[in-house]
């Protein structure tokens, strides 16, 4: 089998690591740019697409030229469109990565995807806490770029498989916890539009998880809520004004209210108190 061959796995590795250390080398001895040597990097993966699509060679060397034109591609888009725009357009390769794994079958194509989406997923992370920058329209720099991954990644969730789409799509949901926080946070009154948006954001989960009875999707609702109330306890009683916390609070009891009232209406709490 392929994945077992020790030969296809060592002429991976050899072309792989043969090709970044050429690049590296090179970028040092002639000083090359950032974007330059990002367009280096396309230019090879595309190089090694090509072939991949060939009918007339073994598959077992077209998987080699694709799982490297895999790990190149959204390397290269990174580094010649920057550090915001970089990952937006890495993401969208991922995407890209999951479909083709899709149309052929070749499992080492996902492993590189999910592998690739966990180190964007780092890099998102890192930017949203240390960039302290202003941005345009009250977000700091970069801001809307991140709202970009955020969505890309949940559009590419669409095309994952098995337990990865779940698991994509929580680290999705963690991600626009932590957009919300970074860009809401510093904002007059922030910390209570960080409750606002986490409170949306958890309602309209659970909502949403009643509708399709997604026990695992209500699962992450409810711990949302909790996140939220958890928050207002122990952050908001002491670092909002007292009028804002008043009308957060009551704007929060009510639309608790309201959610286990509606809970109450769906047709399997109907089901269980028919006599009411």
């Amino acid at each position: 089998a392929y994945e077992e061959d020790p030969r296809v796995q060592i002429a991976r590795a050899a072309g792989l690591w043969t090709l970044v250390s050429g690049i590296a080398i090179a970028a040092a001895l002639w000083s090359w740019s950032r974007e330059a040597a990002g367009a280096v990097v396309l230019v090879a993966a595309a190089l090694h697409a090509a072939p991949s699509w060939s009918r007339s060679a073994p598959i077992s060397v077209k998987r080699v030229w694709a799982e490297l034109a895999a790990l190149l591609g959204p390397a290269g888009a990174f580094l010649v469109a920057g550090n915001h725009a970089g990952l937006l357009v890495a993401v969208a390769g991922v995407g890209v990565i999951y479909h083709a794994a899709n149309r052929t079958g070749w499992d080492s194509l996902r492993k590189i995807a999910n592998g690739l989406m966990i180190a964007a997923a780092f890099v998102f992370l890192i930017e949203a806490v240390s960039n302290q920058h202003p941005g345009t329209w009250a977000l700091r720099e970069g801001g809307y770029y991140r709202a970009g991954v955020l969505i890309v990644a949940l559009a590419a969730s669409r095309l994952v498989r098995n337990g990865a789409r779940d698991a994509l799509g929580l680290g999705v949901h963690v991600g626009l916890l932590a957009w919300l926080l970074a860009e809401l946070g510093p904002l007059p009154n922030g910390t209570a539009l960080v409750s606002v948006g986490w409170g949306v954001l958890g309602g309209g989960i659970l909502v949403q998880s009643l509708r399709t009875r997604d026990n695992a999707l209500q699962m992450v609702g409810l711990a949302t809520l909790g996140l939220v109330a958890m928050k207002m306890l122990v952050f908001d009683m002491t670092m909002l004004d007292p009028v804002v916390r008043i009308l957060l609070f009551m704007g929060f009891g009510g639309a608790f209210l309201a959610f286990s009232y509606y809970i109450n209406r769906t047709p399997e709490a109907a089901s269980e108190n028919p006599g009411e």
